[in-house]
């Protein structure tokens, strides 16, 4: 068990789709019971957060989006429990699920995926920390100027609120700079079963779903699943093609962890659920899937499907930008010959 961690000074793929507005200071952290000993953390920016307290320490769940909310993790974990965070868990490597990692104890083991090994990523983390410094976070906050000035040329009431954002942002893209990734000691690649003092995580990977690293952790005791990004609860998933996303095999495990003796889901982002979460997910991915075949059958571009295709029956669910995204990538998956990166292992 390799405690020494290797750091880098990147940081992981796809945080610039989550803009980091609001500042960690005006935000206060609910400790929500989910069950006997298993608890959801509200108020944190990112990836639902959650951890299960044993006998001997906390079990963490993923850590937030930047190096502020997990130290809003670390604190509310400490000040409830009185009790270390001695594991960590990763259900994959998106930086709203990992970029608070640098706040955690240096103790504490952090376990992902072997698809989340430093070889694997680093390349990756270099080239979208590039990018985002040198131009996403510019591009958006030069944006925002804009938009101040011509605020302040009509004296609009909503001036305020945009210079709030512009500062907010400004000291977003400082932070960011100054994160850190930080890879798993422990990896695995199919299961691993966690027993800590009174208390069991069961890890499970079957393939690649919403990326080739995903992870999702059973609590058998109090019957509760977190889906990871498996599940957008109310929301339309983000599906990252170029992280290996299998929408088929997704579905296919929606399908399988039905049949799980479950009460509660805890979704990747989302409010907490009943079981019945599940199958929403699917029925969206299958819907969506559909679309993009039906499109693909009348020989449309690319382009074309991302205008054409409507999912009305999902008019209700927040994050319709992300749709022209969903679309791309499940029209690689369908027309693009199998890689290494898409195989389930």
């Amino acid at each position: 068990m390799n405690r020494m961690r290797r750091i880098f000074l990147s940081f992981v793929a796809v945080l610039s789709l989550f803009v980091l507005c609001a500042r960690a200071e005006e935000k206060k952290v609910t400790i929500i019971p989910v069950a006997e000993n298993l608890y959801l953390l509200a108020g944190i920016e990112g990836g639902n957060v959650a951890f299960l307290l044993t006998d001997k320490e906390a079990i963490v769940i993923d850590t937030g989006e930047a190096p502020r909310w997990g130290k809003l993790i670390v604190e509310a974990v400490k000040e409830m429990t009185g009790k270390p965070i001695g594991t960590v868990v990763l259900t994959h490597y998106h930086g709203d699920h990992v970029g608070g990692l640098q706040s955690f104890p240096e103790s504490a083991d952090i376990i992902g995926h072997d698809n989340m090994a430093e070889q694997k990523l680093r390349k990756t983390n270099e080239a979208h920390r590039k990018e985002n410094i040198e131009k996403r976070y510019p591009e958006y906050i030069d944006t925002l100027k804009k938009n101040i000035e011509k605020l302040k040329a009509e004296k609009s009431p909503d001036l305020a609120k945009a210079e709030g954002e512009l500062v907010s942002m400004e000291a977003d893209f400082a932070e960011y700079k100054t994160m850190k990734v930080i890879y798993p000691d422990i990896t695995f690649s199919d299961s691993l079963t966690i027993s800590i003092g009174n208390e069991t995580a069961e890890l499970f990977h079957f393939g690649p779903a919403h990326t080739n690293a995903d992870l999702v952790i059973y609590f058998p005791k109090q019957k509760v699943l977190h889906t990871g990004d498996l599940v957008f609860n109310n929301e339309l998933p983000y599906i990252d093609w170029k992280a290996g996303s299998d929408t088929a095999n997704w579905i296919a495990q929606l399908k399988e962890m039905q049949k799980w003796n479950i009460d509660k889901v805890i979704p990747g982002h989302g409010k907490l659920a009943g079981k019945e979460v599940l199958q929403a997910q699917m029925d969206y991915l299958i819907a969506l899937r559909q679309a993009v075949a039906d499109s693909i059958k009348k020989n449309e571009s690319l382009d074309a499907m991302k205008k054409s295709i409507s999912l009305p029956a999902y008019n209700n669910y927040s994050g319709q930008d992300v749709l022209p995204a969903e679309i791309e990538a499940v029209y690689h998956e369908m027309t693009a010959p199998a890689t290494p990166a898409t195989q389930t292992k």
